[in-house]
């Protein structure tokens, strides 16, 4: 249950918890028009910039941070700032990403040379 001060309470269960704590981290539930075209940008991400984000399975190195301006200048208008940065919300909200940076790796641009 999640209860808000002077608020009806909301009862999730289920795959309705899981969706709405999808949407309160700001990323789109799976199966959804929004989480499709996030997949879609990063499977365009992986093919242009493999250092930098690397075929699923393989460990992902931390991102510089700002990158999603170098990203936007270089794809040019193959897609928004919007789908960018959703794609790295949900690419940083991977475990495999936050283990990265709790360990402390380098920071990488989008050749993957560290910062």
């Amino acid at each position: 249950m999640i209860a808000a001060p002077g608020k009806a309470t909301l009862r999730l269960v289920g795959a309705g918890l899981s969706r709405a704590k999808d949407r309160l981290d700001g990323i789109a539930p799976e199966g959804t028009k929004g989480w499709r075209q996030t997949q879609r940008t990063l499977a365009l991400l992986r093919a242009r910039f493999p250092k930098a984000f690397p075929a699923m399975g393989c460990p992902p190195p931390p991102l510089r941070i700002g990158i999603h301006t170098e990203i936007a200048l270089a794809l040019g208008n193959a897609t928004t700032l919007r789908r960018i940065r959703r794609a790295l919300a949900h690419h940083a909200a991977t475990a495999a990403y936050r283990k990265a940076v709790r360990r402390g790796e380098a920071r990488v641009g989008l050749d993957g040379t560290p910062d």
